[in-house]
Order: structure tokens, then C-alpha cells, then sequence
């Protein structure tokens, strides 16, 4: 009874702390202080990162602290060939991210869905972007920790059609978070919308505190000035247009977040034993779909 009690305390104070605190502010400095390149200083962090956490530096390009410029540079580090090999499936779903699979399951047609206990709305998550309907679709969401390979990559092959900067507030995604407040409504991310062959997905990149920025290949750090919803349309307007494939990089934090997936495509099956709030890798099966003869 009484550690219920000190757990919901700390829990409350935790969110407290976050709305009152200067959140862009403080994440701004954190970003200055991980693009610092003296060598002592960034070597010290990361060395004191990788005791924290159980980073597995062996699977990485580098290996050694001093091999990175910057602490940036470690946390977004990339893999060695093969780290993460795709199966061998035409028809699959794979995981965008190493992370933790928090939720997943379909839109139900009242547009709503839930996220570890959290209600959401498809207007509330899409920031009101209307064009296309993702009414019963399927979702998930994955949960990068700080110790996650932070690179985001593409689950299907796809176009990219447009691409959205929506600002907002930068609370943790830390499950005690989002397991209490709807925070992936709230959060800035940045929406990026695909043409494929099963159907329209959007892979929501969501800012958090401390996120240095959030990156995209084609675009590089996204992050308008405006407070206003940012959107950019790719393939006209002298746009070039941007096609990637099944397991190819799409995006990535420069600090720990979350991916959410909408797929518009109702008839996923997803496979076992991707349970949620288990930790999965990037490129493996998430799940399958029918495959359609004419």
C-alpha cells in the first residue's frame, strides 16, 4: 500500500516537473552540449552514457568513443552491414526501429484508438490533416529507449507524397508519461505520408524532451521556425521526388522517442510473438498481408 502510494506520488511529481519546465529551452542546451566536439568532454559522455545504459557498441560502425566526433554522432550512430537482416518476405511488415513495441492493434471506426490506456483521435494525432482517412487502419507505436539504435527506417517500400512539421510540446515519452497523459497528440513530430503498394501509411517521427532534433534524409534537420503546421508536398512543385525501399533509412532522433505507424490497410496480420511492451529490432516481421490476384 504504501509503495503504491510513494509510485504515484513520484509518477505525479514527474509530470509536475515536466509541464513547468522550460522544455524547448532546456532541450535546445542538452542539443548544444551533444554537437560539443572537445574530445574530453564528448569522450567523458559517452564513456558515462555506455555505464548507464547497455549500449551494444559491438554491432556498430564505431566502437570506441573517440571514433565519434561528437556525442551526437555515437547516439545516432549506424550499424555494420547485416546488424539487422530483413527476412525474406514480399508481403511483410517490418519494424521501423529497434525499440519497445508498446502498442498496436486498428483504428475502430469512431476514428479513435488507445495507446497503453491513452484515447486518441486520428484529428488529434494528424493535427487536423483531413486529405486522407485512416479510419480503420491499422497502428503501432515503438518506444525508442536511450539505449535503442536511433535510426528510423522504411517498414515497405514507398513515395513519399508530403511531409508535415507539427510544433507542440516536448514531454518525455517515458512510459510513465504516456502511460498517464496523451502526449503523442500533444508533442511536436514531424508526419511523413507514403503512396505503397498496400496503401497510404504515415510514419510519425514524435519529438520528446531533450530530442535534439528530428532528421530525414532527403530534408536533413526538420525544424521550422514557425509555430505553424509546416507542410511540404514531394514529387511536384519542383519537389524531386523521393521513393524508398523496404529496410532503407527514413528519418532519425538525435535523442530517444517514439515511431507511430498508421497503416491503411485493415487486413494486417500481425505475428506472434510480437507482444506488446516487448522489445523488438528493426527489420523484423511486424506483420503480413493478404497477397491480391487479379
Amino acid at each position: 500500500m504504501q509503495t503504491n502510494f510513494i509510485h504515484t506520488f513520484i509518477t505525479k511529481l514527474f509530470i509536475i516537473t515536466q509541464k513547468i519546465i522550460p522544455q524547448h529551452s532546456l532541450s535546445r542546451l542538452m542539443g548544444t552540449a551533444a554537437n560539443c566536439e572537445y574530445i574530453w568532454f564528448k569522450n567523458l559522455f559517452i564513456r558515462l552514457f555506455c555505464k548507464l545504459y547497455p549500449i551494444n557498441l559491438a554491432e556498430a560502425e564505431f566502437s570506441a568513443p573517440q571514433q565519434f566526433k561528437n556525442f551526437n554522432a555515437f547516439f545516432t550512430r549506424r550499424l555494420k552491414p547485416n546488424a539487422r537482416p530483413l527476412p525474406q518476405s514480399n508481403h511483410g511488415i517490418l519494424s521501423p526501429a529497434d525499440g519497445l513495441l508498446m502498442d498496436y492493434g486498428k483504428v475502430q471506426n469512431s476514428q479513435t484508438f488507445t495507446i497503453k490506456g491513452q484515447k486518441y483521435t486520428l484529428e488529434g494525432l494528424l493535427a487536423g490533416y483531413t486529405q486522407h482517412n485512416f479510419n480503420n487502419s491499422a497502428f503501432a507505436v515503438i518506444y525508442l529507449a536511450p539505449y535503442h539504435y536511433h535510426r528510423v527506417h522504411m517498414p515497405v517500400t514507398g513515395t513519399l507524397s508530403d511531409m508535415f512539421h507539427i510544433p507542440g510540446k516536448l514531454f518525455s515519452v517515458n512510459p510513465k508519461i504516456t502511460d498517464t497523459l496523451p502526449v503523442f497528440a500533444q508533442n511536436e513530430r514531424v508526419m511523413c505520408l507514403f503512396d505503397t503498394d498496400i496503401g497510404k501509411i504515415s510514419i510519425i517521427l514524435v519529438g520528446a524532451m531533450i530530442v535534439g532534433s528530428i532528421s530525414t534524409p532527403w530534408a536533413g534537420i526538420v525544424a521550422p521556425s514557425s509555430q505553424r503546421i509546416t507542410q511540404i508536398h514531394y514529387g511536384q512543385h519542383n519537389r524531386s521526388t523521393v521513393k524508398l525501399s523496404q529496410g532503407e533509412e527514413m528519418g532519425h532522433f538525435q535523442m530517444g522517442s517514439t515511431v507511430i505507424m498508421l497503416i491503411d490497410n485493415p487486413n494486417l496480420k500481425w505475428k506472434p510473438p510480437h507482444n506488446a511492451s516487448k522489445e523488438i529490432l528493426m527489420g523484423s516481421l511486424l506483420a503480413d498481408y493478404p497477397i491480391t490476384t487479379s
